[in-house]
């Protein structure tokens, strides 16, 4: 079944309609969709509509797939703050220059930082300590240390608070489709084992999302996890 964050209103599938053309133009230049397949970008636009963050953050950028839904969002929704982490600078080095000219000049509110995070905690102080009221966090890191980093010291302290998590690529052993064959699988699968004893402890629930009521028939979106945190009243 569809977790309750995936199935969209007909407010954003109207919505939707009308962007489609312009995101997917957007997929078709990054031309990294074996990283976030189309339907990806579907199923991450109706959650971001459907929830309605106040605060963005990624970790784990790679070609930019879910930073173009992130900044496309931010652009309609101007007073949403996001803040973007990755290891490398694949985004500045590849991406900046296949995307349309005034694509970024519409997107000036936004942080894309490169830096070992592992090392740092300056970003993950801001998030914890922020004064936001809804916070979107999509992970996409596929290392087993810096998700025991963030299980151990940024998840427990958002359990009090309005917080929905996106994991992405949880492995092949979870549901991961078969079209892709990778080495590793057994890494994103402990990947998930730690996101599992984690949600196990402090009793998040999670759901592997669905497509179904987007595109009126099944297409697992088994790749990516969907966890939620709610503020105690």
């Amino acid at each position: 079944m569809p977790t309750r964050w995936t199935i969209p209103t007909e407010v954003s599938r109207q919505l939707f309609k009308k962007r489609r053309d312009y995101l997917s133009n957007l997929c078709s230049r990054l031309g990294a969709e074996h990283d976030f397949t189309f339907d990806d970008w579907e199923i991450l636009f109706h959650v971001l509509e459907n929830y309605l963050p106040d605060y963005i953050f990624e970790v784990g950028r790679g070609a930019g797939n879910t930073t173009c839904v992130f900044l496309e969002h931010c652009r309609r929704h101007s007073a949403v703050e996001f803040l973007s982490l990755d290891l490398y600078d694949h985004w500045n080095l590849f991406t900046t220059d296949r995307l349309p000219e005034d694509f970024l000049d519409k997107n000036g509110g936004y942080k894309l930082l490169r830096q070992n995070f592992l090392d740092s905690d300056i970003e993950i102080e801001q998030i914890i300590k922020g004064n936001w009221n809804r916070l979107f966090l999509f992970w996409d890191v596929n290392d087993v240390d810096a998700t025991k980093y963030l299980t151990t010291n940024m998840l427990p302290y958002l359990g009090n608070r309005n917080t929905l998590f996106a994991l992405h690529d949880v492995g092949h052993k979870t549901g991961r489709p078969r079209r892709y064959h990778w080495r590793d699988y057994e890494s994103l699968y402990q990947d998930f084992e730690v996101i599992g004893k984690f949600l196990d402890l402090y009793d998040w629930p999670a759901a592997i999302p669905s497509t179904e009521t987007i595109f009126g028939q099944y297409r697992n979106a088994g790749h990516w996890l969907l966890c939620e945190s709610t503020a105690k009243s």
